[in-house]
C-alpha cells in the first residue's frame, strides 16, 4: 500500500514538471516568433533605406547628366539616364535595380552595394 501512494505522488510531481516545461516551451516559441517579426520590420526599413538612397542618387546622377548636357561638356560621352527601369526586391532585404543604361546593382540590408553589370 505505502508504494501505491509514493508513485501517485511521484507521477504529480512528474505531470507537474512536464505541464511546467511545456509552458516554458510556448514562451521561449512566443519569444521566437516575436523576435522574428521584429527582425523582419528592421529589414523592410533597412530595404526602405536603400530605395531612398538609390532614389537619390538617380535623381542627382540625372541632374548632372543634364546639367552637363547643356553645359556641351559631355560630347564624348553617351547620354545616360539613370532613371530605374527595373526595381525588385528579393528575399530577405535585397534590393535589385536596373537603370536604362543597363547597370544592375544589388543592395542588402547592411546598406552596401554592388554593381552586377554595368
Amino acid at each position: 500500500p505505502n508504494q501505491g501512494h509514493g508513485m501517485q505522488i511521484m507521477g504529480a510531481w512528474c505531470f507537474i514538471l512536464g505541464s511546467a516545461c511545456y509552458v516554458l516551451g510556448d514562451v521561449i516559441q512566443i519569444m521566437k516568433t516575436v523576435a522574428l517579426l521584429f527582425l523582419r520590420l528592421q529589414q523592410e526599413e533597412a530595404v526602405a533605406t536603400i530605395e531612398r538612397a538609390v532614389a537619390a542618387w538617380l535623381k542627382r546622377r540625372h541632374r548632372e547628366l543634364r546639367q552637363a548636357e547643356q553645359a556641351g561638356r559631355d560630347e564624348d560621352q553617351p547620354q545616360l539616364r539613370p532613371t530605374v527601369s527595373h526595381l525588385s526586391r528579393q528575399g530577405s532585404g535585397r534590393l535589385r535595380f536596373r537603370n536604362q543604361s543597363g547597370c544592375l546593382a544589388q543592395g542588402s540590408d547592411d546598406e552596401t552595394w554592388m554593381v552586377i553589370q554595368g
